[in-house]
């Protein structure tokens, strides 16, 4: 699935990241974690060294081509502090 990520830092500079979700590996098995018939998948987009202190705003945005992607409930965003 081809995304486009936005990502605008407090200061007001954004940056734009073109990412494809892949759903499946090399020979066709799910990569979620899945339970039952939905599946949960994780897929880093960025990696920061330092961060600015303020607000940052992300912004996801569908580039797949049809009017809708089948199967896909729902895309979200997670935030985590690496050790």
């Amino acid at each position: 699935m081809p995304l486009e990520v936005e990502i605008t830092t407090p200061d007001g500079n954004s940056e734009k990241l073109s990412v494809t979700m892949k759903f499946t590996d090399e020979s066709g098995k799910d990569i979620g974690d899945c339970s039952g018939d939905i599946c949960d998948l994780f897929q880093t987009v960025k990696t920061f060294e330092k961060l600015e202190k303020g607000k940052y705003k992300v912004a996801v945005k569908s580039n797949f081509a049809g009017p809708y992607l089948p199967n896909i409930l729902g895309v979200g965003i997670v935030f985590e502090k690496q050790k």
